[in-house]
């Protein structure tokens, strides 16, 4: 009895319980019951989704030295750099979150949006031919490719080296694409009547372009270093619709150019585009305040601040296309709404501003250029045209 009662109070030696163990273990290996390498794969995959579901949900900004060599840009801007974000579902939701790509991200992505919105109302005029609708939409698609790619390499250029890489390339492609698409409805109405000319610039452009997005395609193409090479290719890749745009004042006369073919509108984009790639690559205003332009606004309703720059970068469209006391009334209630702002814009927000201005600019110049070719009609003359100046 008291035996008994000693067992029940007295846990069993260890050994007793190994050997139970390795008996149960035996029987599971034997059996193909027990598979202990795909447990252990399998627990270590719901560690790491784990691991990465906290990490996800709560990184932080974190400063220019703590960043991967990859990762490193902008060494003015100091802090609110992104950590690598190794899941694009992490990249897509940092959009919400104010960190040095806010801007860069919400600029481009509501003009892409707005460029779709506009491009589908244009495109859908009945009065429109086919034509008329390809020359446009060259200029729709590359301006809508241009700001949605440079919206989506700003939101996952942090995913990894390679996805970075991957989405820089088709940055560029998009800026060459917007170029090509400039150019042709402005060549196309203003050489309406010539083909010859017509068809050797948009053959020269064409050209321009695909070099362009070849040279893009290089991967050093994408390093900080090459900065001031990047903008030196599309500056003179856009700088080259002057010898069209001189070739045409100097034949029809620089009243005609400037009342028909839209120069001035063309003059004022180039500037624009010009004036944001300068931004661009001499990386102003951070250069002089290093430091002071990481998170481009601050204040208690920071949330909001992609907003309001975006409909900054939509005024140039208000302005051409609507009345002017809409964006002097927008501007007015921002002020009041949002008192507490600290803007201070970095070189590559400036940039995207200029180049979404740029790009409504533009638009209103060729829809000039259209509405003039409907007034006046065919060509009333055979084509008689030279390439001399």
């Amino acid at each position: 009895m008291a035996l008994s009662i000693r067992r029940l109070f007295i846990p069993p030696r260890p050994q007793s319980y190994a050997f139970q163990i390795n008996e149960v273990l035996k029987a599971g290996v034997l059996s193909d019951e027990i598979d202990l390498s795909a447990l252990a794969h399998t627990a270590a995959e719901q560690a790491e989704e784990f691991v990465r579901k906290v990490w996800e949900a709560s990184w932080k900004v974190c400063h220019f030295r703590n960043l991967p060599q990859w990762l490193q840009d902008n060494d003015y801007l100091h802090a609110g750099h992104r950590p690598p974000l190794p899941s694009f579902y992490a990249c897509f939701k940092s959009i919400f979150r104010i960190h040095t790509e806010t801007g860069n991200i919400w600029t481009h992505l509501l003009g892409c949006v707005a460029f779709i919105g506009v491009a589908t109302y244009f495109l859908s005029q009945p009065t429109m031919t086919l034509e008329e609708k390809l020359v446009f939409g060259a200029f729709f698609v590359g301006a809508i490719v241009c700001l949605g790619m440079s919206s989506a390499f700003h939101t996952v250029h942090c995913h990894s080296e390679c996805v970075g890489k991957l989405f820089s390339k088709l940055d560029y492609c998009g800026i060459a694409m917007l170029i090509m698409g400039s150019f042709v409805p402005w060549l196309y109405y203003g050489f309406y009547c010539h083909f010859q000319p017509k068809l050797i610039y948009l053959s020269v452009v064409t050209c321009l372009g695909v070099s362009s997005i070849v040279v893009s395609l290089w991967d050093r193409f994408s390093e900080p270093k090459y900065r001031a090479l990047r903008a030196g290719v599309f500056m003179t890749f856009g700088l080259s619709g002057v010898v069209p745009a001189v070739h045409y004042a100097i034949s029809e006369g620089w009243f005609n150019a400037i009342s028909r073919a839209s120069l001035g509108w063309l003059i004022l984009m180039g500037g624009l585009y010009i004036l944001g790639a300068m931004f661009y690559a001499l990386r102003v205003p951070e250069r002089f305040f290093p430091g002071k332009c990481d998170i481009w606004v601050s204040g208690r309703h920071a949330h909001m601040s992609g907003f309001i720059l975006s409909i900054i970068s939509l005024c140039p469209f208000t302005l051409l296309h609507s009345s002017p006391l809409t964006c002097t009334l927008a501007a007015i209630c921002s002020s009041h709404l949002f008192p507490t702002y600290l803007i201070r814009f970095q070189s590559h927000q400036i940039f995207h501003v200029l180049v979404i201005a740029a790009a409504f600019v533009h638009y209103h110049g060729i829809t000039e250029m259209a509405m003039y070719r409907m007034t006046v009609g065919e060509c009333t003359t055979p084509d008689k045209s030279a390439l001399a100046f």
